[in-house]
């Protein structure tokens, strides 16, 4: 826990260590998540076979693997704090924000190593062309950041609920739907022969991630605090 009175940063910094520490130990979120990604990929994989299938296509199925993985493993994020008993120390010890920001980069980092799992598994396996290297990480990027964002809004709302799992899934997704359908456009942007300009939705996708923090944020508090 982060020492009671720490500047936010450091107080966000000492939580996101803390969760860090605990997933490194135990690695349920990344398990859930991975083992979920990778039994999608090999069964759509083998249910297709040699049959082609448009890369655009390829493009949704991508980021619906990617969503459902990070309800897998997101989910917990102050579940377990409401659980082990932690979460009142953690009210005490930092600020809204603190603890907010803390999440946000657990979860932003166990993403990370999802889609550094996923995505190489996904090309090799489903043979997703990409002809915009760049721009294909740019939207990867944002949308990581997205799904991670989304995903901490949720987890707080529904910690102490009941069917926390069909809640969590029922919130993220329509707080992800304009950064889903931006993060599956500007993939399908970036493939060959794409006639779209992928700047477009960078610019969608980034200006959705600033909208969705900005306003995480302003009610966070009210939230936490609940």
């Amino acid at each position: 826990m982060p020492p009671a009175g720490s500047p936010w940063y450091k107080a966000a910094w000492a939580l996101f260590r803390k969760d860090a520490l605990a997933e490194r130990r135990n690695r349920a979120a990344l398990n859930a998540s991975l083992l979920f990604a990778v039994t999608a990929l090999i069964a759509v994989a083998f249910s297709l076979g040699p049959v082609p299938v448009p890369p655009k296509v390829l493009a949704a199925i991508l980021w619906v693997v990617l969503f459902f993985a990070a309800t897998a493993g997101l989910s917990r994020s102050f579940v377990a704090e409401e659980e082990s008993g932690t979460a009142l120390a953690l009210r005490l010890s930092g600020s809204p924000n603190a603890v907010l920001l803390g999440k946000l980069l657990a979860n932003l980092a166990l993403m990370a190593i999802l889609a550094a799992v996923v995505l190489p598994l996904f090309i090799v396996l489903l043979h997703l062309p990409v002809g915009n290297a760049w721009g294909f990480a740019g939207v990867v990027a944002l949308g990581i950041l997205a799904l991670s964002s989304a995903a901490t809004v949720a987890a707080a709302l529904v910690a102490k609920a009941r069917g926390r799992g069909e809640l969590f899934a029922g919130l993220a997704f329509p707080l992800l739907i304009p950064g889903l359908t931006g993060a599956i456009l500007g993939t399908q942007a970036c493939l060959p022969g794409a006639t779209g300009s992928v700047l477009q939705y960078l610019q969608l996708l980034l200006g959705y991630d600033g909208a969705l923090l900005a306003v995480a944020f302003l009610v966070f508090e009210v939230l936490w605090e609940e």
